[in-house]
């Protein structure tokens, strides 16, 4: 009996031992193998460089608003009243701009600024000369008359001194008219109402410009033959009415204004504002 337990006892101490070497082996193995592994993922990884982010741009201050700052500069003075419309005056705490600018129709008392046709006409296109040693100041909506057809200023445009042919957009206002003796257009001193003017400054197509002249023409009770809305103003019922208004707030205006903001039954219908006084 004794010597049949001990041969177990051998059997199994042999099967045993066999086992712890199988597995120390195994983790021996292991081991060189995470080695192993380790060494080789070190050798072959290729070198990471840490690169910064480039550094954010700073962007430029921005440029001022000359408009806003104008603005800013502006106090609002006693309103004047006169037949439904009341007129605020616009004066400039400080004025900076001291240039003495020439208007259109100045200009062209003097002979120092030519509008012409193209060579070729095209309606919504003309020349513009300044032959003096001042700048000329041209305002959108401002009518001339003459060449092919009468035309609108389309822009605010400020002609330097020896300023040759300069290309200056236009509409027309004068729809069924196409021909004419000279090139040459000339001023009557009239100015487009607030309508056309709003359309103008919306960049409204030429339809919607002879729609408002045909509008100002029937509202005024005048007509013309070519649709002309330059003849809205030289109705001599309309020139009274506008010599009207404009010799009562002449008169009651101070002096050294810059602009005008104007009322008619509570609503702001137009606002002109410029640089300075002359």
């Amino acid at each position: 009996m004794t010597r049949l337990y001990k041969r177990r006892f051998d059997h199994a101490h042999r099967g045993l031992t066999w086992l712890a070497m199988v597995a120390l082996a195994i983790v021996v193995l292991g081991v060189a193998s995470v080695r192993a592994v380790t060494l080789t993922s070190d050798e072959e990884a290729p070198t990471k460089r840490i690169v910064p982010p480039p550094p954010r741009p700073i962007p430029p201050p921005p440029l001022p608003n000359p408009v806003s700052r104008l603005i800013s500069r502006i106090d609002v003075l006693a309103p004047h009243y006169y037949r439904g419309l009341t007129v605020f005056p616009l004066r400039l705490r400080v004025v900076e701009d001291h240039t003495n600018y020439v208007t259109l129709d100045e200009a062209l008392r003097r002979r120092w600024l030519e509008l012409v046709e193209k060579r070729t006409a095209v309606v919504p296109e003309i020349f513009a000369s300044n032959i003096s040693r001042r700048p000329i100041f041209l305002m959108a909506g401002e009518i001339l008359a003459g060449g092919k057809q009468n035309r609108t200023l389309r822009y605010d445009t400020l002609l330097l001194p020896g300023a040759s042919y300069v290309p200056v957009p236009v509409y027309c206002v004068e729809q069924r008219r196409w021909t004419g003796k000279s090139k040459l257009f000339r001023s009557q001193s009239a100015l487009a109402g607030q309508a056309m003017r709003q359309r103008i400054a919306s960049g409204e197509g030429q339809a919607q410009i002879w729609e408002q002249a045909a509008a100002d023409a029937k509202a005024n009770e005048v007509t013309s033959e070519s649709g002309d809305l330059q003849a809205v103003y030289n109705n001599r019922k309309v020139q009274r009415r506008i010599q009207d208004y404009t010799s009562e707030f002449k008169r009651r205006l101070p002096g050294g204004i810059v602009g005008l903001v104007l009322v008619e039954r509570s609503r702001v219908v137009a606002c002109d504002i410029f640089c300075n006084p002359a």
